[in-house]
């Protein structure tokens, strides 16, 4: 292999700008059919459709286990069917939901969902930030830059010293956060200079200043901050209302972000009081080395110490406040500029674009009905702004399960031959979607082109497009080809080696180390999964479906052929449940009849004393798909400005649907870093340790920092070796 060794579990189709008025055949938006009547060109009827698991499936039930002794670790069985407990039981609003993810991206259609947060995406900042951090005391609507006796020279022009101007104060002495104090200083009256005992000798230094105590967030810490304030080197800045913004943005980001924690530490106790002394003792308690046993950090729960500025009722303006913190200071020509306030030397900082602006208003949920998109009209809609909603034009029909061809559609752990407990088996750790790195969520076009490495989402920047998880090539299973990477390790043998040899492909869905070890908080376990082979076959009903909007719909039901006609030469792929990450939940789709007519038809077939068959169902279904393909190549040639337009595949968001469909290679696994780059492959941690993939990865500058796009020639991503 060369440098780029993996894939990502995640990629995104792009979702170009779309046509939202004029004649939009059918792939723009515009105002529902009705539900009233069957009209007369639009198609109804049924597709009765087989999906058949070619990796596991995991449904898991709604009421997990929680297994004593492991840190609130979870184990869960797969939902069961009442009647009959040897099968799952599948909702059917599941394979709605799995159908209509696929049919929004093929139509380029609004986003049905969209969840954004009210402030900015947080990043943290490089090490070398702590050079221009100056300590800092905020009174009222000024900002105090206490740079002691040092720390600017002006010659020859205005210039940041990078160096500290706060002394060490140690661990021990009068550490009040925010104390008003005299102290002796040994050594210089700057920088590095640390605080010492007045009986001792040699301390000739005193000082007036504050306090700065964040606590023993770091392992080995010895020592607290002392921000000298008795100096004419005093700078006074006004306080912008962008900088109180940004800091309560800031502060209620880290509050979120430590949330689960602080409710951890605290146990079964109250919801926390953020001005109790008793729940900061527990916050400031140091318990040992390991992450999230040392101290929190003072500005994670002290409220009083680290206010936000509050918001006057009558102006709406931000108003003052009074508290200690570093100020980011840069310097332009001969005036300095304080660019934010943080809690801490090497803080998480907040871009300045709103996540709402990186999604082109096209691509919004709508907010009104003549604003819905071809998925929301076929599969329903509700208003996110307020009253409102439609009922769409498809429903799931019961599903029924089939087990494989001599075997059970569930597979149990803890039985037979396998020798896991019955806490069942350890998933790796699976950790929540992170768009706060630009690197792989942002793009610099419409067109998903990945973000230049030298920016970020500051700027003319758009959400890559629509998240999808491709499917993992070469780990298909049935009982006719059994794939030993879904056989899981036991306790005597190396849990990730698939058949005991190392290499490039793990069984990256199950977590190191004997299951007992493998068991926190951050992971759960599986008692059961669907076997692979396991077929489910439903029926879909449809109304007054445009013949592009089925066409759509019956592309991606029979294999998302190139062409109506041959069946894909590679199967193709949709993805169901969860796990998706790890390699669960590959099916494939395939329709096996179909009864759809227009509404005259049907209108004939009821009126007249026998059922007339329709035209043969067969050439419905491709003209239906020859229609939706003609309306993808309409828009290319309209974005082509009137030359012919290109082959259907190669539109960008079909290209990136299809390469996701057949799949990548392994290794496809999150980032993580590589203790040595001679591995063909670096072997999973029981301890996830990705961090340090991702701080490796923003100190590269090239290219291959960023995520690749699906349809690149190489969509890998390379080891990292931490520094």
């Amino acid at each position: 292999m060369g440098r780029h060794d993996f894939n990502n579990p995640y990629n995104f189709v792009p979702a170009p700008a779309r046509p939202t008025e004029g004649p939009l055949a059918d792939l723009g938006d515009e105002a529902p059919a009705s539900h009233g009547h069957w009209a007369p060109d639009r198609i109804s009827g049924s597709v009765t459709v087989t999906m058949t698991a070619v990796t596991p499936l995991l449904v898991p039930d709604s009421f997990p286990e929680e297994v004593p002794d492991h840190g609130g670790h979870e184990s869960f069985d797969t939902r069961r069917d009442p009647r009959d407990a040897s099968l799952p039981l599948i909702p059917p609003t599941s394979i709605k939901g799995m159908i209509r993810a696929a049919y929004e991206a093929a139509t380029n259609s609004r986003f049905g969902v969209l969840t954004l947060p009210d402030r900015p995406f947080a990043y943290r900042h490089p090490p070398k930030v702590a050079n221009e951090m100056i300590p800092a005391r905020v009174d009222g609507d000024k900002i105090h830059l206490l740079f002691g006796d040092h720390g600017l020279v002006t010659t020859p022009s205005l210039t940041l010293k990078g160096t500290q101007a706060a002394a060490r104060l140690p661990f021990g002495e009068n550490q009040s956060h925010g104390g008003k104090r005299r102290a002796d200083i040994q050594g210089t009256p700057y920088a590095t200079a640390t605080l010492k005992s007045k009986d001792e000798p040699n301390s000739p230094l005193t000082k007036t200043g504050y306090v700065y105590a964040t606590g023993k967030n770091i392992t080995r810490k010895k020592y607290e901050r002392f921000f000298i304030s008795d100096t004419s080197n005093t700078h006074i800045k006004d306080l912008t209302p962008d900088i109180k913004l940004r800091w309560n943005q800031l502060m209620e980001e880290c509050e979120d972000l430590h949330l689960g924690a602080l409710k951890e530490r605290m146990g079964t106790a109250p919801p926390p009081d953020p001005f109790s002394q008793e729940h900061w003792d527990k916050y400031a308690e140091y318990r040992g080395d390991e992450p999230g046993q040392t101290a929190f950090s003072r500005h994670v729960y002290d409220k009083r110490s680290y206010p936000l500025f509050a918001r006057d009722p009558a102006s709406g303006t931000l108003q003052g406040a009074r508290f200690l913190c570093y100020a980011h200071v840069r310097v332009k020509g001969q005036e300095l500029e304080v660019v934010d306030l943080y809690p801490v030397q090497i803080p998480r900082g907040m871009y300045r674009t709103m996540p709402d602006a990186l999604v082109p208003d096209d691509l919004k949920p709508a907010r009104a009905l003549r604003e819905l998109s071809p998925a929301d009209r076929v599969f329903g809609w509700v208003n996110p702004a307020g009253p409102g909603a439609y009922r769409g034009h498809l429903r799931v029909g019961a599903v029924h399960v089939t087990p494989p061809e001599n075997g059970e559609a569930i597979r149990t752990f803890g039985n037979g031959d396998d020798t896991f407990p019955k806490e069942g088996l350890p998933l790796a750790i699976l950790g929540q979607p992170r768009p706060q790195q630009w690197r792989f969520y942002a793009s610099q076009n419409r067109e998903g082109a990945p973000a230049d490495h030298r920016k970020n989402y500051d700027g003319n920047r758009f959400i890559r497009g629509r998240k999808i998880y491709p499917h993992h090539k070469g780990l298909e299973s049935s009982p006719e080809t059994t794939n030993s990477h879904w056989r899981p390790a036991r306790e005597d043998s190396d849990p990730m080696a698939v058949n005991g040899a190392k290499g490039s492909c793990y069984r990256e869905y199950q977590r190191p180390g004997p299951p007992d070890g493998a068991r926190d908080s951050q992971n759960r376990s599986i008692k059961s999964w669907v076997e692979p082979g396991t077929t489910l076959r439903f029926t879909l009903h449809l109304d007054n479906l445009s013949i592009v909007e089925l066409g759509a719909l019956l592309w991606l039901l029979d294999g998302m052929p190139d062409s109506p006609d041959p069946s894909p030469a590679r199967p193709r792929h949709h993805r169901f449940g969860g796990g998706k990450p790890l390699g669960f939940g590959s099916v494939t789709l395939g329709i096996q009849t179909s009864d759809l007519r227009t509404g005259t038809q049907w209108k004939d077939a009821y009126t007249s004393f026998h059922d007339s068959p329709p035209e043969e169902e067969r050439d419905r279904r491709r003209d239906a798909v020859l229609a939706f393909q003609a309306a993808v190549g309409a828009l290319l040639s309209r974005a082509a400005t009137g030359e012919p337009a290109p082959p259907f595949s190669t539109a960008p968001w079909i290209a990136a649907l299809l390469q996701a469909a057949e799949g990548l290679s392994p290794p496809i696994h999150a980032p993580r870093p590589s203790d040595t780059l001679s591995l063909p492959g670096t072997p999973p941690k029981t301890r996830a340790e990705n961090f340090k993939w991702f701080v490796a990865n923003a100190l590269a500058k090239g290219e291959d920092s960023i995520l690749p796009s699906l349809t690149a020639s190489d969509p890998r991503l390379p080891y990292r070796t931490p520094r």
